[in-house]
């Protein structure tokens, strides 16, 4: 129900802060009363939970030569050099998926190498 792209920020500003040691917590929501409070979609949490997930990684992936991040569905292209810092101190800021997000838990293992509450 968060902005991805603020998440990226704060959750990459941790990781360095704490050099490393963060692990981010994630999930879809289950609560149905909370989604229309940030106007989401509760039957439609598990796709843009998904899509989240997308906009994290790619945010903090590292561009060669100035190029940014990829993220077609806002108009985004590696020619518009749109990069979010700080950058996490590993290729990723670690994540604990809760819940099943609406898919097979191996999209979840697939999905979060560092640890699968």
């Amino acid at each position: 129900m968060r902005q991805p792209l603020l998440v990226v920020k704060s959750a990459a500003t941790v990781d360095v802060f704490s050099g490393g040691r963060f692990v981010l917590g994630l999930a879809s929501g289950d609560r149905p009363v909370e989604h229309p409070l940030f106007g989401a979609d509760f039957q439609g949490r598990g796709a843009t939970f998904r899509r989240s997930v997308e906009i994290l990684r790619a945010a903090w992936a590292r561009h060669a030569d100035g190029a940014g991040m990829e993220l077609p569905d806002p108009g985004l292209d590696a020619e518009r050099h749109l990069d979010v810092p700080p950058k996490p101190t590993g290729p990723s800021v670690p994540l604990a998926i809760a819940g099943y997000a609406q898919r097979p838990v191996e999209w979840i293992s697939g999905c979060a190498p560092a640890t699968r509450l």
